[in-house]
């Protein structure tokens, strides 16, 4: 799981976040935030935040199905953190 304490620990050869993530502020609403959005869209707004400071561009997932209650509830537990490889 990864929070806010686990990135302050993270091995050398793990990559956090190149920003501050306290920075952030919400600028993209999605709805539907499953593997697929964590692998892409997610990544690519990271890369973004991190090279130029575009930090209004948080994401807010919204989850329209009964599965979905599952996935937030981890979201909240990891402060909306997710790993990609």
């Amino acid at each position: 799981m990864i929070s806010r304490e686990t990135l302050r620990h993270l091995p050398q050869n793990v990559a956090g976040p190149a920003y501050d993530p306290s920075r952030i502020t919400p600028g993209i609403v999605h709805f539907g935030v499953g593997n697929f959005f964590r692998a892409h869209l997610a990544a690519y707004v990271d890369d973004v935040m991190g090279k130029t400071g575009a930090y209004e561009w948080g994401i807010i997932g919204v989850g329209l199905t009964p599965g979905a209650a599952g996935p937030g509830k981890h979201a909240a537990s990891t402060h909306s953190r997710a790993s990609t490889a």
